[in-house]
């Protein structure tokens, strides 16, 4: 005759409570926003009114470089009204999409050589790490190039704005963008008083 069985005991292994308290570990890290940060995140205006004033300066002085070394090349000297040879408005697209990698480039250049940029600067703003850690060189041209193509949109007319627009609609929902998100670095804030409003606003506007 057969002794009965006693129920088997239902263990919980710690692989299945590790489970049960989240996703497998294969899957992606949840997408940190401003709230995750160790600093303060910049908000999209202030943000983009840096980079404006940032590409705008460093576009023009190579820009002014061009005009200097085309005038050279052909022997030519200013007009009456002390003008240099102006370029076509085709042109003149053309070469700030040829220059905009170029300039990202002397930026991050800057950026190595004084800590920041001078747009940045101005607005108390200062690119680091998630965990508020400044980046070295390299680090800061792969963001600028990453930036170049999702943020900016290799510069096509029109297109770049569309890009921009995005970009500021992530960050608008409280969301890192995306060329900083993909690398994990953010973009840190300081207050500004009032008297430095008043100056770097209009300054980088």
């Amino acid at each position: 005759m057969e002794e009965p069985r006693e129920p088997e005991e239902v263990q919980t292994t710690e692989q299945e409570a590790a489970q049960s308290d989240g996703p497998p570990g294969g899957s992606p890290p949840a997408e940190e926003g401003p709230g995750d940060l160790a600093f303060p995140a910049a908000n999209r205006w202030a943000r983009f009114f840096a980079r404006f004033f940032d590409l705008t300066w460093e576009i023009l002085f190579f820009f002014i470089l061009i005009g200097f070394a085309y005038a050279i090349f052909l022997g030519l000297r200013p007009g009456p009204k002390g003008t240099m040879p102006q370029f076509s408005l085709g042109l003149r697209i053309l070469l700030t999409m040829a220059l905009m990698p170029v300039a990202l480039a002397f930026d991050a250049c800057v950026y190595a050589a004084a800590g920041n940029t001078p747009g940045k600067a101005l607005l108390k703003l200062h690119v680091s790490t998630l965990d508020g850690k400044p980046l070295g060189f390299p680090q800061y041209l792969r963001r600028n190039f990453s930036m170049w193509v999702k943020g900016l949109a290799l510069g096509f007319p029109i297109v770049t704005w569309i890009a921009m627009a995005l970009q500021g609609d992530r960050l608008g929902k409280g969301k890192q963008a995306s060329y900083d998100a993909y690398v994990g670095y953010g973009v840190a804030a300081n207050p500004l008083s009032p008297v430095r409003k008043a100056i770097a606003f209009p300054v980088v506007a």
